[in-house]
């Protein structure tokens, strides 16, 4: 191929891409990575017959563990929370005041109930700045074990919901003459209404290339 037609080419492939990813970024909140957003995390409500403090502590460390993960927000401290918390009831209006004292966005706040060998964690998110709580956010797991895995799960709805992270609002291909644009999407894992990822970009990016239709640029 002459450097001519590498370059029509590589142009053509940008083209395709630009479009493509283009509506993703659009989806992505303004100032996004610019400073991560400033959360803290209030300890659960439990309802058990089992070891309520055990329960409470898991629950905690494993959704703080699974947030401290993403660039995109920074988690307050746990032994600070617990002060300012102390014995006080854990409702909304207790989100609200810790949130207000330790100068974050938003408090993630919840209940963990325990059924038989089940787990129903129900998280609401706290914005500090209208003082309203968001609908909650419910998973399931199959005992104490399944908490990291549940809450790995609830990660990305959780960032979500604090403006971390937003949704895709669509995703589109135009500018492919060679291929038909369902093989494009089918290569694909970011689709409309997922979280928006750069990790997945990338991944999703190799998986077009690896189509075999395109040049590497």
């Amino acid at each position: 191929m002459t450097c001519h037609n590498m370059q029509r080419a590589a142009t053509g492939l940008r083209a395709i891409f630009i479009i493509f990813f283009s509506l993703l970024v659009l989806g992505t909140p303004e100032g996004y990575g610019a400073e991560p957003v400033k959360i803290a995390v209030q300890p659960f409500n439990i309802y058990s017959k089992g070891n309520i403090a055990f329960l409470r502590d898991a629950a905690y460390d494993s959704l703080i563990g699974e947030l401290r993960k993403s660039k995109d927000v920074e988690v307050a401290e746990k032994k600070i929370v617990m002060e300012r918390i102390g014995k006080e009831a854990l409702t909304e209006e207790s989100a609200l005041a810790l949130g207000k004292a330790l100068g974050v966005a938003y408090v993630i706040m919840g209940s963990l109930t325990e059924f038989g060998d089940r787990i129903n964690v129900d998280i609401k998110v706290v914005d500090i700045h209208r003082e309203k709580g968001s609908l909650p956010i419910s998973a399931q797991s199959k005992g104490i074990d399944g908490l990291p895995a549940l809450f790995t799960g609830l990660q990305s709805e959780i960032l979500v919901k604090v403006s971390a992270i937003q949704r895709i609002a669509k995703v589109e291909v135009k500018g492919n003459l060679k291929i038909e644009t369902v093989v494009i999407l089918q290569a694909v894992k970011s689709v409309a209404r997922s979280p928006y990822s750069e990790a997945q970009l990338t991944k999703d990016i190799k998986s077009i290339y690896a189509l075999g239709y395109f040049d590497d640029i």
